[in-house]
């Protein structure tokens, strides 16, 4: 993945990777990762956003449980939003019975007990 200029200029390691908004995963290629301070904080493989979509959908897909599904794409939200909103662009129809009703409505009856980081209810 290629980085912006104000990533580069701003954040260093874990901060990238803290942040989802500029954490690609195992996307960042190897100039990034050296530019990023990124070394030795991910797998030395890198692995395409193609590869990482392909590796979430399936785990998607052996999940039975639809609100299992919704935890599942919302931490992956919270860890990578590149990655996250892809996902949900490519896969719109597939996508939306978990992110939005009825999982959602699941979601906000069991908040209390699904509840994995401040983020609002929505």
């Amino acid at each position: 993945a290629a980085i912006n200029r104000s990533m580069a200029m701003h954040s260093k390691g874990y901060d990238i990777l803290r942040d989802p908004s500029t954490n690609y995963g195992m996307a960042f290629d190897a100039e990034s990762r050296k530019t990023l301070g990124l070394r030795g904080l991910l797998p030395p493989r890198m692995c395409t956003m193609t590869d990482q979509k392909r590796r979430i959908l399936s785990q998607l897909n052996r999940m039975e449980n639809p609100l299992d599904k919704y935890m599942s794409l919302m931490a992956l939200q919270e860890r990578n939003q590149t990655l996250f909103y892809s996902i949900i662009m490519d896969n719109v129809y597939e996508m939306m019975p978990y992110i939005y009703t009825p999982t959602v409505g699941e979601a906000c009856q069991k908040y209390g007990h699904i509840f994995q980081r401040p983020r609002g209810l929505y």
